[in-house]
């Protein structure tokens, strides 16, 4: 099938749910670094750009090391999923050829340098690992937006999907063993989610910053494995079974948001219904205090501390008041379980079922509520946009339903039908 000839530019820059996951800060925290590329699976990968000025024979852009600005996986050989507001550069810019400079790096410990962290002293094509971009798509209906909520400002993302069409199709050497899959709209595995439910695992390999920042960073990938506990369901406890977008709980008597509803009713802060495609993952203990829970000045300074020197304190004390430190880590303040930063966004959360990965949402932002959260679009409500996408994967040779766990094509009523409503542009 072909791409779509449309091509729609111009959305304003995003921004995401109060903790403002953007493209150039913070990475994963909490999470362990990976010893060698051979431990980064040839599914998931970061996305990177090659500028005119880059100078790839010394891994330098500009007067920085070539670097990711976000994270994503394949759902397929030829596809590698992340979140569209990864893209606001090349969207805004108005430039259909912009998205020509977008890298892919999969399967490796650091994007654009040696496991040993030295420059190979050469361009990195797909014998690295590294793929150009042909295409990029995004539903139509992707956006930023604002709201308010009992006097807290939210800005977010509406549908914040993407697809990249890699150049050359994965190798045999990219991927090994590996297959990906995507979950679709009746992998159980998300019940396990629901308020009162078990919790729901999966793994994640990020790219970014440390938690000391620029002047630390050293790009190497981590893991961490990530337990979702909230997500509207039917079968969660009561008064646990249907979630707003900031991952806080609405009463069992709020309907769910229909996509023929459009954005108005989604961010509506009066009606409030719950989300049906995405999920939440603390980022701390129920029992946690943040910075700004703390009233003396030596529990600021103490309640949590860079772990490489300079030793810094996340929180900070200032005009008698306990506040996040935006100079520590990002402006994350406590952070005790893995929790998700700038370079991390897009990322894709695993389930692994023996050499096959089953993507099952994406990083796309989090939630200050308390005790504070990571914020996952699921793949499986997209599942009909998906497919669509792989329909149009010219790397495929059998049929797209192949790279569906759990595909369910009685879904209609959550799961929206618009699979032909692509936005993007060629390389």
């Amino acid at each position: 099938m072909p791409f779509p000839l449309r091509v729609e530019f111009g959305a304003r820059p995003s921004l995401l749910l109060l903790l403002l996951l953007r493209r150039d800060t913070y990475a994963l925290f909490n999470g362990e670094p990976v010893r060698s590329s051979s431990d980064v699976p040839g599914v998931t990968g970061s996305l990177f750009s090659l500028y005119e000025d880059s100078d790839v024979h010394n891994c330098i852009s500009g007067d920085e090391k070539i670097a990711p600005h976000c994270t994503g996986g394949l759902i397929s050989p030829g596809i590698f999923l992340t979140a569209a507001h990864c893209l606001q550069e090349e969207i805004t810019g108005k430039d259909a050829r912009a998205f020509a400079r977008l890298r892919v790096a999969l399967g490796r410990k650091i994007t654009y340098q040696n496991d040993d962290g030295s420059c190979a002293g050469r361009a990195l094509g797909t014998d690295d690992n590294i793929y150009k971009v042909r295409a990029a798509f995004w539903p139509k209906d992707f956006k930023a937006f604002e709201a308010e909520r009992d006097g807290i400002f939210i800005a977010m993302d509406h549908l914040d999907y993407a697809v990249l069409y890699l150049d050359t199709c994965a190798t045999s050497a990219t991927l090994g063993n590996d297959r990906p899959m995507i979950a679709g709209a009746a992998f159980a595995d998300y019940d396990n989610a629901r308020g009162g439910g078990p919790g729901f695992a999966t793994s994640f390999w990020g790219y970014g910053e440390n938690e000391m920042g620029d002047s630390n960073y050293d790009g190497i990938a981590r893991f961490a494995t990530y337990t979702f506990t909230r997500v509207t369901s039917r079968s969660g406890a009561a008064g646990k079974k249907k979630m707003w977008i900031d991952c806080h709980w609405l009463p069992d008597s709020a309907s769910t948001w229909q996509h023929s509803e459009g954005l108005a009713a989604a961010k509506d802060t009066l009606r409030m219904v719950a989300t049906p495609n995405l999920m939440c993952a603390a980022s701390n203990p129920m029992t946690i205090r943040l910075c700004a829970q703390i009233t003396t000045r030596t529990d600021c300074l103490n309640a949590m501390k860079t772990t490489k020197a300079p030793i810094q304190s996340f929180c900070e004390w200032k005009r008698g008041e306990c506040n996040v430190n935006q100079n520590v880590g990002g402006g994350n303040g406590v952070v005790t379980l893995p929790a998700p930063g700038g370079g991390d966004s897009g990322g894709a959360y695993w389930v692994k079922k023996g050499s096959t990965y089953v993507h099952v949402g994406i990083i796309m932002g989090g939630s200050e509520l308390y005790p504070r959260w990571a914020i996952v679009s699921k793949t499986d409500y997209m599942q009909n946009w998906l497919l669509a996408a792989l329909d149009r994967d010219t790397c495929i040779s059998g049929s797209s339903l192949d790279y569906f766990d759990a595909f369910d094509g009685q879904a209609s009523n959550l799961h929206p039908h618009a699979t032909t409503d692509f936005v993007g542009g060629l390389a």
